[in-house]
């Protein structure tokens, strides 16, 4: 979508539309001679593993699955997890993040939430009068009102409004990798999800890698090779169809 001779743009578009793609794709991965077709899978990293799970469950034919850094929890929660991990990181009373993740809750579930530069001001003058000094000081005037720009993106809210994922139902083997780092998707409550949900799916936590599964520290430049690993000992495990559950880390 936007490249090449395609239309549209990708910050414009819903799950429905990107799952559309994402099982054109598919079928034209299945129809290349060199493909077996018949043990063909999608990988697939945050919201896009949201789309895998989509798109496995409107076709019969997705023989796996990977999904890396993939919230199977609510976007409500996820989009908390994350405003609440930032706001702590500043400093800000626990009263203060309650404050900012009810409003950020508030204007999410508002479907006209699209503040003009005016109404961004005055949103940030309400916040103001809601928060305590020593918050204020930490977060600011200019944080504040990128906050509340923020909320109103499609993107977000795209992904805050996603119902989560129900894979009780799922059929086909499943990998959900996640790093012990990431800052954008709780790791610990979207494996114990995955776990309850679903007998056939395997989980695993990388400890120091963030949500691109790169090293926390170090901010390495390339997905670490304990990912790749990984995915590969995994792949391996189904063709030699071994059990499946949770996989210990390279």
């Amino acid at each position: 979508r936007g490249t090449g001779g395609s239309s549209c743009c990708l910050d414009e578009l819903d799950h429905k539309s990107l799952t559309e793609d994402a099982g054109s794709a598919f079928e034209f991965l299945r129809s290349q001679t060199e493909i077996d077709s018949q043990r063909a899978g999608i990988l697939g990293h945050s919201e896009g593993g949201i789309i895998a799970l989509r798109v496995a469950d409107d076709r019969k034919d997705v023989s796996f699955l990977v999904v890396m850094g993939t919230p199977f929890q609510a976007g409500q929660e996820t989009l908390q997890y994350q405003l609440r991990l930032n706001l702590k990181g500043l400093g800000v009373s626990e009263d203060g993040q309650d404050k900012l993740l009810t409003f950020a809750n508030k204007a999410i579930q508002s479907p006209s939430f699209a503040p003009s530069l005016e109404e961004s001001n005055q949103h940030m003058t309400e916040l103001i009068g809601l928060l305590s000094e020593p918050d204020r000081q930490l977060v600011t005037n200019n944080g504040l009102l990128a906050f509340v720009t923020m909320l109103a993106l499609p993107e977000v809210r795209r992904i805050a409004r996603h119902p989560g994922i129900n894979i009780k139902s799922l059929s086909v083997p499943l990998l959900a990798v996640y790093g012990a780092a990431d800052r954008r998707v709780d790791p610990a409550a979207n494996v114990a999800l995955v776990r309850r949900s679903s007998a056939i799916a395997t989980t695993t936590i990388l400890d120091g890698l963030n949500h691109v599964f790169r090293d926390s520290e170090t901010s390495g430049l390339t997905i670490s090779p304990d990912v790749l690993q990984l995915i590969t000992r995994w792949l391996a495990s189904l063709v030699q169809e071994r059990p499946v559950g949770e996989i210990a880390p390279p």
